[in-house]
């Protein structure tokens, strides 16, 4: 029997959140050099900043807004809290999530 490690959504999200503020910042590095020669590093972090920017396109407004606040930007702890009371953001938080990695596992580029 497998014994793989199963995670759930909102690890996936939150992985996929770090690497696409790791990729935001090497591109940003490459672009303020603005150096003529652009590596294969630099064109798979702009590839991956791409794929993510166009499932949060797909996702509904008010969940790319979180998504785009808990996981992709550096924001405070309790940002949320001058928007939603503590019950209705983890409500959305959690529907924002699992649409989220619907999009991405159905995802084609």
């Amino acid at each position: 029997m497998n014994q793989g490690v199963e995670l759930d959504n909102r690890e996936i999200v939150s992985y996929v959140g770090r690497l696409y503020k790791n990729a935001k910042c090497i591109v940003d590095m490459y672009e303020m050099n603005e150096t003529s020669v652009l590596d294969d590093n630099y064109m798979q972090q702009k590839a991956l900043l791409n794929i993510v920017d166009r499932i949060l396109l797909q996702c509904d407004s008010q969940s790319r807004f979180l998504l785009k606040n808990v996981y992709f930007k550096n924001n405070e702890k309790k940002w949320y809290q001058q928007y939603y009371a503590s019950s209705t953001y983890y409500r959305l938080k959690k529907k924002a999530v699992d649409e989220f990695v619907e999009l991405l596992d159905s995802f084609e580029h």
